[in-house]
């Protein structure tokens, strides 16, 4: 079981992603905005073995958040949602898998269990 936090702007689709993420055995919370990362202590941030965000619930504060999250778990795997293009800034980042949506429930899951292998 892995802890996840699910930055999701679209309150139906965090929902769903909670549900079934629960029901592969995750612990899952969420959060509509970016700001989520912000409001973590540094203790709680280590306590995540994912990140899953959606490119609408990004914010300019973002890519901060993020930097902070990995300052405490340099190696946290994260997963970007869209249904669109994606924001300059995320283009250039390395390594973090697009899960495009509409996606597939098990197709979600066979994400997340690949993410968190690799990490």
């Amino acid at each position: 079981m892995a802890r996840i936090l699910v930055i999701e702007a679209d309150e139906l689709v965090r929902s769903v992603i909670r549900r079934v993420l629960g029901r592969a055995g995750h612990e899952v919370e969420a959060a509509a905005s970016a700001t989520a990362l912000w409001r973590l202590s540094p203790e709680e941030g280590a306590a995540f073995d994912l990140l899953i965000v959606d490119a609408r619930a990004l914010e300019d504060s973002f890519p901060a958040g993020l930097r902070r999250l990995r300052e405490h778990q340099a190696r946290l795997p994260v997963i970007l949602l869209s249904a669109g293009p994606l924001p300059a800034p995320l283009r250039a980042e390395d390594g973090v898998p697009l899960l495009r949506k509409p996606f597939r429930a098990e197709d979600l899951v066979a994400m997340v269990e690949r993410r968190l292998l690799s990490e």
